[in-house]
């Protein structure tokens, strides 16, 4: 069991965040053409919603393919800082019978869309395409939409640069955002730094999964058992309980009618149950018992919190 707290598990509050971006090909980052095979002709499209990744322009990205009846992502490379907060690069293979993601369709707990997903976001190619998280506010998406377009050891890598963002507005509506690291087994906990100053004791909004993609995991079964509860302090050193907001976060494929890719909940501080206290914070669970299913490593879920 693992109780996880700080950076990179998840990330400080935030009163500003950029509109999630689809940058042109080769304008905010460099692709290095190395043994991109299919790639060469379809680039993945990079899309840019935060700004972590100006704390690692000296590190290249990696997506590796293995070749199958349907392509297999089965190699990510990212930065080692939004693994365990250390230095250089880590990959991460998964091999073929759990792999990262699998090209097909429709979207789901498995499936990486390239042909029919239901994401809003367009790609370079006129087709809606599904997003993957790679670190906090930067995703990846297939610009083509074969199934089975890449070689065994195809890559497409790719370096980020500081002009990514620019000309792009920073959003400060009043909402804050942070982003944690989805934990990965039964009995894990995330908790998020304390809500910022002024924050703690008003009514607030609160989305889970605000950007709505869809963390891979090893099986199609929906039941991850993942709770969100409301935690207060008097001495932002010990911390209760003082409400579960969502119980059992259910994510099933996205042809069911049970979907549920982004949750919302409300909390009402003046409710008269006298738990204003001055230091709040969120606590997220993979509970214990049930069928539960565990995610593939190094996830990151976006929060919103927005007061009334």
């Amino acid at each position: 069991m693992a109780d996880r707290s700080g950076f990179p598990y998840c990330t400080k509050w935030k009163n500003y965040r950029y509109p999630l971006t689809r940058l042109a090909h080769d304008t905010g980052f460099t692709q290095d053409t190395t043994g991109a095979g299919g790639f060469g002709l379809e680039p993945l499209d990079i899309w840019v919603s935060d700004d972590y990744f100006l704390d690692t322009l000296d590190i290249d990205y990696q997506v590796k393919m293995t070749s199958a009846t349907n392509d297999l992502v089965t190699s990510l490379t990212k930065p080692q800082r939004f693994v365990d907060g250390g230095t250089g690069a880590n990959t991460v293979g998964s091999g073929t019978t759990n792999p990262h993601a699998k090209l097909d369709n429709p979207d789901s707990l498995n499936n990486l869309a390239v042909d029919t997903s239901y994401g809003e976001t367009i790609g370079s190619g006129g087709a809606a395409q599904t997003l993957y998280t790679i670190i906090p506010g930067l995703h990846f998406a297939f610009s083509g939409t074969t199934e089975t377009g890449y070689l065994t050891g195809n890559v497409f890598t790719w370096r980020m640069d500081s002009s990514a963002l620019d000309g792009l507005p920073k959003v400060m509506d009043g909402t804050y955002t942070c982003w944690y690291m989805q934990p990965l087994a039964a009995g894990d906990t995330v908790v998020t730094e304390p809500f910022p100053s002024g924050l703690g004791n008003k009514s607030i909004t609160i989305i889970w999964n605000s950007k709505r993609h869809i963390p891979k995991r090893s099986t199609s079964n929906p039941n991850n058992g993942m709770s969100m509860t409301l935690q207060g302090s008097v001495d932002n050193v010990n911390y209760y309980d003082i409400v579960k907001l969502i119980d059992d976060i259910d994510m099933a494929d996205s042809t069911a009618d049970t979907d549920n890719f982004m949750s919302v909940s409300l909390w009402d501080s003046n409710a008269l149950d006298g738990d204003d206290s001055p230091y709040k914070r969120l606590k997220f669970e993979y509970e214990t018992g049930g069928d539960t299913v565990e995610f593939h490593a190094a996830q990151f879920i976006e929060i919103s919190i927005t007061p009334s």
